[in-house]
């Protein structure tokens, strides 16, 4: 498993990069904040246009299911390109994006599993929160499998 503190590190660089782009978003800058977002998707290793094009489980599979470099930075990139499609009006591409999202999230707790380190719990719960808030604030009857034990 990677080092522990160097995975604390990464998800908090994403988190600090991310806000910035989340500000674009909600600053009335969507084409800025989508190009910005392509980008540290593609510095965090994660190919933005398989976000895309894959089926949620097919994307577990390309980013490795038990690699936490991979899955924690795609579920960030997800989570608020959700919010950039929401907010550009296309509530179905959100509504896929928070799903992947939420499929990560359970693997990435699986991984973790109960008995892992509770400071990395903690940080990954806290990312997550994100999550179930996002999918606590849609319609539940367009959610689907998305809010199902995140």
């Amino acid at each position: 498993m990677v080092e522990k503190d160097y995975l604390l590190r990464q998800i908090e660089k994403m988190g600090v990069i991310l806000a910035g782009i989340r500000e674009l978003v909600f600053g009335g800058e969507p084409v800025r904040a989508m190009v910005e977002l392509r980008r540290e998707a593609a510095r965090a290793g994660v190919a933005f246009e398989l976000l895309d094009a894959l089926a949620a489980e097919s994307l577990l599979e390309i980013l490795g299911e038990s690699n936490l470099e991979k899955l924690i930075p795609a579920a960030q990139v997800l989570l608020l390109k959700a919010e950039l499609e929401a907010q550009l009006g296309d509530n179905q591409a959100s509504l896929n994006s928070i799903e992947k999202a939420a499929l990560i999230a359970r693997q990435v707790r699986a991984l973790l599993g109960e008995g892992g380190d509770p400071e990395l719990q903690a940080t990954v719960e806290g990312l997550f929160q994100q999550l179930e808030d996002r999918v606590g604030g849609s319609d539940s009857s367009d959610r689907g499998d998305a809010s199902q034990s995140i």
